[in-house]
């Protein structure tokens, strides 16, 4: 763009556009074209912001869960034709991203009416002789009640 507003400049100073678009290093048609084009956005940059604003109203309306592939669809059910790829694109020249929040999910309840364990150990974790104190993680002792997988 600059280039061709040089040769601009040069052709209002009264310099041959040829030579300006040498100089420039630009060619005479490809100037001209330029010069001739309407100033402002074009029709297809206004339909590019037009599908923006849809996009942006779409994934506020979702309180921001809306990822490409429902903004995508949701676009499609409004009558826009749009490759799911220009979604994804528009979405992150905006800066947006789709969220799922994931459930959390214990698989473990625990009783809240059982008595505690007893310590037996008794916090002593370096007994004075051997073999007086085993311990081991529950999910490494077989049990034989279901659950464990694993074997030794």
């Amino acid at each position: 763009m600059t280039r061709y507003r040089c040769v601009a400049a040069r052709k209002a100073e009264g310099f041959n556009v040829t030579d300006a678009c040498e100089a420039a290093g630009v060619s005479r048609s490809a100037f001209y074209a330029w010069h001739e084009r309407p100033v402002g956005p074009t029709v297809a940059e206004w339909d590019e912001a037009h599908l923006i604003d849809q996009i942006v109203d779409i994934h506020r309306a979702s309180s921001g869960t809306y990822g490409e592939p429902r903004i995508t669809a949701e676009l499609a059910d409004q009558g826009w034709v749009v490759n799911r790829k220009r979604t994804a694109r528009l979405m992150r020249q905006q800066g947006l991203q789709g969220h799922r929040p994931r459930r959390r999910r214990s698989l473990t309840k625990a009783d809240r009416d059982a008595p505690p364990i007893a310590d037996l150990v008794g916090r002593q974790f370096q007994p004075s002789l051997l073999d007086t104190v085993w311990a081991g993680d529950i999910t490494y002792v077989p049990t034989g009640q279901g659950g464990c997988t694993w074997r030794p």
